[in-house]
């Protein structure tokens, strides 16, 4: 999860990063390594930095993030349009085969990048984890990301 100065791309953006960074600290991720280290301050990092000039200089509509972890899809909640928040989970799910889990992402995924994309322009923003290889991954979510351009 971490990039090679070992700062969790996840957790450096300025959505909340003053409360992550607390968390983490308080779970002893007080250092650079593998995860859960959020960066000396917000937007640190080069990678974080060029994709939130990428989405600043862009009138990107919606995002779909590509994640390893146990097979989920996940929104922010606070996002404007919540029916058609709705109907483009219930697209993604259909055609990727990938659900929304019963539970809510625990206190450090609330500063991922689908959360600074939806409190920064009140768009939706999907984070899709798999945990299968990427030619797997690739087979399943194809569908899902032809239609997720046009929806």
């Amino acid at each position: 999860q971490a990039n090679s100065r070992g700062v969790d791309l996840e957790l450096n953006f300025s959505h909340g990063f003053t409360q992550t960074k607390k968390i983490a600290e308080g779970c002893g991720y007080t250092a650079p390594g593998t995860h859960f280290y959020a960066g000396k301050v917000p937007e640190s990092e080069p990678e974080t930095r060029a994709l939130v000039r990428l989405c600043r200089s862009r009138d990107i509509r919606h995002t779909v993030m590509l994640r390893s972890g146990a097979e989920s899809l996940y929104t922010p909640t606070a996002v404007c349009g919540a029916e058609r928040v709705e109907m483009m989970c219930r697209i993604l799910e259909l055609s990727s085969g990938i659900n929304r889990p019963d539970d809510t992402p625990g206190a450090l995924q609330k500063n991922s990048f689908a959360e600074w994309f939806v409190s920064t322009y009140h768009k939706p923003s999907f984070v899709l984890d798999s945990d299968d290889s990427y030619e797997e991954l690739y087979l399943k979510i194809e569908e899902a990301m032809v239609l997720s351009m046009v929806m």
